[in-house]
C-alpha cells in the first residue's frame, strides 16, 4: 500500500526516483533513506496509517460481536489493538 500510493501521487523527477530505487537489484542505506523521504513525503505514509487505524476499528468492531470466552476476548483484542502502533512503524523519522 505504501509503495503503491506513493509511486501514484508522486509526479516528476520524485516518481522516477522511486521507481529507480525500486528496480535496483541491490538497496544500499542511502537508497533506502530516500525511499523513507519520498514516501513519508508523497503522503502515503500517513494515508497508510489512517487506513490501518480504520481497518483496527472495523476489526474491534466485530470482535465486539463475536461470541467468546473473556480471556480469549481480551487477548484477540490486545493483537489487534497493538498492530497499529505508530511507534513499531519502520517509517517513523527522527524528530
Amino acid at each position: 500500500l505504501l509503495v503503491f500510493k506513493a509511486y501514484d501521487d508522486l509526479r516528476g523527477k520524485d516518481r522516477a526516483l522511486l521507481r529507480n530505487i525500486l528496480c535496483r537489484p541491490v538497496k544500499r542505506p542511502p537508497d533506502l533513506a530516500a525511499l523513507r523521504r519520498l514516501i513519508v513525503g508523497s503522503g502515503a505514509y500517513d494515508y497508510s496509517l489512517k487506513k490501518l487505524r480504520s481497518l483496527q476499528a472495523t476489526a474491534l468492531e466485530a470482535c465486539a460481536l463475536l461470541k467468546m470466552k473473556a480471556p480469549v476476548r481480551k487477548t484477540v483484542t490486545a493483537l489487534i489493538t497493538n498492530l497499529c502502533c505508530a511507534e513499531q512503524m519502520p517509517f517513523t523519522l527522527p524528530s
